[in-house]
């Protein structure tokens, strides 16, 4: 074997021992010494936080509940684009609840985040934005949205019920009017020759002040 040979044999070895050294996070000369994703910073190959991203996958969803009560909680799927993963945390708007708030996420272990709402108090439609981010990369986010659409009456809402439901007017004023009219003279004394409606409503009247009395109806 010649010392070229030896020489060109020696020079691959080096090479694959770099390489798997490169691989290792321990010495590089070039980028792609690296694993994809990583870059040769400083002779070691080092992991891309820039080039990381978060997905959110869905990105949306709706439910429905009652006015007062809280609805069932929305789940996302939360994934890394990257072998070694980021750390993350979850912010809410509306008082909406994430959980996990907070955690790591990984190419191969993605996360499920459960979104709970909090009960509606009036009816209506309301939509809860949750934003993923990550403290050591700026461009690993995402975000949910979850519109919830609340039914029914809202609180402090009241209700008027009238009974009866119906007066016939004109019925009403004959009544009145024999209310009204005197009683014949054989009839004075025996009170309950009037209609009993007709007792109590002048018992009615006859306790009001007069400044507040209805004048008579025609």
């Amino acid at each position: 074997m010649t010392r070229t040979t030896l020489l060109a044999l020696a020079a691959i070895s080096a090479g694959l021992v770099a390489g798997c050294e490169a691989q290792q996070g321990m010495v590089c000369d070039t980028d792609t010494q690296c694993d994809p994703g990583d870059l040769c910073t400083g002779g070691q190959c080092l992991q891309d936080l820039t080039a990381s991203s978060f997905s959110a996958s869905p990105t949306s969803t709706s439910l429905s509940t009652a006015v007062g009560q809280a609805p069932a909680p929305a789940t996302f799927t939360l994934a890394d684009t990257t072998k070694n993963g980021h750390p993350f945390s979850v912010a809410c708007s509306g008082g909406a609840v994430p959980t996990p708030a907070s955690g790591t996420v990984k190419l191969s272990a993605s996360v499920a985040i459960k979104v709970q709402a909090p009960a509606p108090s009036a009816a209506g439609t309301t939509t809860f934005t949750c934003a993923v981010t990550s403290s050591k990369a700026a461009s690993a986010k995402a975000s949910f949205a979850l519109t919830v659409k609340a039914t029914g009456a809202s609180s402090g809402d009241f209700a008027l019920s009238v009974s009866p439901a119906s007066l016939n007017v004109a019925r009403a004023r004959a009544a009145a009017r024999r209310c009204r009219s005197p009683l014949p003279v054989a009839s004075r004394a025996r009170s309950r020759s009037r209609p009993a409606a007709c007792l109590l409503a002048s018992q009615q009247r006859s306790s009001q002040p007069r400044s507040q009395r209805a004048p008579p109806q025609p």
